[in-house]
């Protein structure tokens, strides 16, 4: 049997063990100290994963109309197809529009398509675009942090965590934030 096996099935038992005693481990953890502390942190990043949810869902939808409108400018069959389904791959901070849309350029571009290169590029440069003006406005509204502030947490999280900065970089500052707004009361 191999390790991650072996792993898999002690995470299990530890989950059903826990489970039995579930109650109890309910009523200790709301009798410690740091129940409330630690409620209101958990509480507000609720509130921001929810948030990020709603924001994530709101430029997705715009990216996939300016998607879609471009795609029916160069007269793809697919138009509404593709752009739904690149902007759910828009989503995801390592993945990106661009992984469809930039080698689809080239390739046009080397087929001497100039007009529709031309045109899913500059479909591809408005998505960043929007992305990138709008991820930190909506979000900075959405949980109470200033746009300019969520944009350096993404900077510093790409410096220090790589692609998964963009998710890690503006976490630690809702826990940091949390934590604050929870001890400064």
């Amino acid at each position: 049997m191999n390790m991650n096996m072996m792993k898999i099935i002690i995470v299990f038992i530890a989950v059903l063990m826990m489970m039995k005693d579930y109650d109890e481990y309910k009523e200790m953890y709301e009798r410690s100290r740091f129940y409330e502390d630690i409620h209101k942190v958990t509480g507000k990043l609720s509130e921001t994963g929810i948030a990020y949810i709603k924001t994530q869902a709101i430029i997705m939808v715009i990216t996939a109309a300016v998607m879609t409108c471009g795609l029916f400018l160069i007269k793809n069959s697919y138009a509404l197809l593709i752009g739904i389904s690149v902007s759910f791959l828009d989503a995801f901070p390592a993945v990106g529009c661009g992984l469809v849309l930039i080698p689809w350029a080239i390739i046009e571009l080397l087929s001497k398509n100039i007009f529709k290169a031309a045109i899913i590029l500059t479909i591809y440069l408005i998505c960043e675009l929007i992305r990138q003006f709008l991820e930190p406005k909506l979000l900075g509204d959405r949980i109470g942090i200033k746009p300019v502030f969520l944009l350096m947490a993404m900077v510093i999280g790409v410096e220090l965590f790589g692609i998964f900065g963009f998710l890690l970089g503006p976490l630690g500052l809702v826990i940091v934030t949390a934590v604050v707004e929870v001890y400064g009361e």
